[in-house]
């Protein structure tokens, strides 16, 4: 005897194990937050016999669930490569070919012909749509075959489609969706089905049945801290507990999946921050050759810029676990107040010269009490040689930095003792910045 533990979306199952509660793999699905407790629930509501229990299980969204999968590496654009790289190797030909009354000792020889003759990705994924679609309703594919009662919209017709479908009506298959389980991470198809779903559906696992044989508390099954997190480099305090603030209100799914990394390593001890300290930092994380992805991030700055620039050019062929990235250009910043070298207040273009973290707050940071945004005033000239280029421009910095600065501790307080409510839609700006993080390896 043993429990079942089934991550479902409608009837379809996406994973399934067998008295096992795989936190690493669910993790990337679920938050402890996710876990719903719903007491007296029956499983029969017309049963009056029947003893209301209380309901275990893990909730959240298709579109959450596809955000979390992206920020860990399973975009679309990776499903993709990683068929087109194995699909010599994943497909699972057996039946097919079986049913073909192709030899045994040919089936190797022959799959590979009908790959290079009928196998594409875009034919793949419609048929992983096609049986998905079907399977959120209907998971008896088993009493279909059994019954030779096939609906006529999910007849295999295709070369994909018949790979698929003796897949998914096997019992002793050993894949899914057509690609064996031991040459492609399940993970690459469920981020494709997920894409042909209804965004607001349900993904859930319960756990009653593994509470009741296999575990004896809830606690035992809670999922706890990822055991891996995207490392993002940034250039000081300012920037870590923006960033991280936001995060967590704008896209709470996905906190846990990003450490911004800190600049207090003991007590009262803190190591240098800047533009330097994020190249050498990242340098150092590539010639240690860590597995875990890293995103160093500079300001929309003219130093920033620079910095970049250089970064780039000193690594020359960056690996694919790390990325190299600029706060994005926004709108909002192509108009904005100057302080110009005679003391007249100019309206200019400050991208890519002065756009520091402050500048993607809610605009209510960024104004005096007279309702005027508070103007860039330009530092120094700053030159930058890349081999045989090179760049020049001014370094512009906004006013009254220390007063926004101050602004967003109390706003931060304000949030955490209620006296404040958070609105997404007046921070348009940082979550454009957020999107250029988590997209970043997409």
């Amino acid at each position: 005897m043993g429990a079942n533990v089934d991550l479902m979306v409608g009837r379809l199952s996406l994973l399934y194990w067998k008295s096992y509660f795989d936190r690493y793999t669910l993790g990337l699905f679920f938050t402890d937050e996710d876990l719903v407790v719903t007491e007296n629930v029956k499983y029969d509501e017309l049963d009056k016999e029947e003893t209301p229990h209380t309901e275990y299980k893990y909730s959240t969204t298709v579109q959450k669930a596809i955000d979390r999968l992206n920020s860990a590496g399973y975009t679309l654009n990776a499903v993709k490569t990683e068929f087109e790289l194995n699909k010599e190797y994943c497909l699972d030909y057996h039946n097919l070919l079986y049913h073909l009354g192709v030899d045994f000792e040919d089936y190797d020889s022959v799959a590979q012909e009908r790959i290079e003759k009928y196998v594409t990705f875009r034919k793949w994924k419609n048929s992983v749509r096609k049986y998905a679609v079907y399977g959120l309703n209907n998971s008896l594919f088993d009493f279909i075959i059994k019954n030779n009662d096939i609906p006529d919209g999910i007849k295999p017709k295709t070369e994909c489609d018949k790979i698929v479908f003796h897949s998914l009506t096997d019992y002793n298959s050993e894949s899914f969706f057509g690609c064996l389980y031991s040459a492609f991470d399940p993970l690459y198809t469920i981020r494709l089905i997920l894409e042909c779903i209804d965004k607001n559906k349900e993904v859930c696992v319960y756990l009653n049945e593994i509470l009741d044989w296999s575990y004896d508390s809830i606690d035992e099954l809670k999922i706890g801290e990822p055991t891996e997190k995207t490392i993002v480099l940034v250039e000081g305090t300012s920037d870590k507990e923006i960033l991280e603030f936001s995060l967590k209100n704008i896209y709470p799914h996905l906190y846990n999946l990003y450490y911004f990394m800190d600049f207090e390593y003991a007590k009262d001890k803190r190591r240098q921050g800047g533009i330097d300290a994020i190249s050498n930092n990242l340098k150092t994380f590539i010639t240690s050759k860590l597995k875990a992805r890293f995103i160093a991030i500079f300001d929309n700055d003219t130093i920033g810029v620079h910095a970049k620039k250089k970064l780039e050019y000193d690594i020359i062929t960056l690996l694919e676990n790390c990325r190299i990235l600029n706060y994005p250009s926004i709108k909002f910043a192509k108009r904005y107040p100057t302080i110009a070298v005679n003391g007249k207040r100019v309206f200019d273009d400050i991208n890519e010269k002065a756009c520091s973290i402050e500048l993607y707050l809610p605009d209510t940071f960024l104004k005096s009490e007279d309702n005027e945004f508070f103007p860039i005033t330009w530092e120094s000239r700053v030159q930058c040689k890349l081999g045989e280029e090179q760049f020049v421009g001014y370094q512009g910095k906004i006013t009254e930095k220390d007063f926004i600065k101050k602004s967003f501790v109390k706003y931060k307080a304000d949030i955490k003792n209620q006296k404040e409510q958070f609105n997404v839609d007046d921070w348009a700006k940082m979550k454009k910045l957020l999107d250029t993080i988590i997209t970043a390896f997409d």
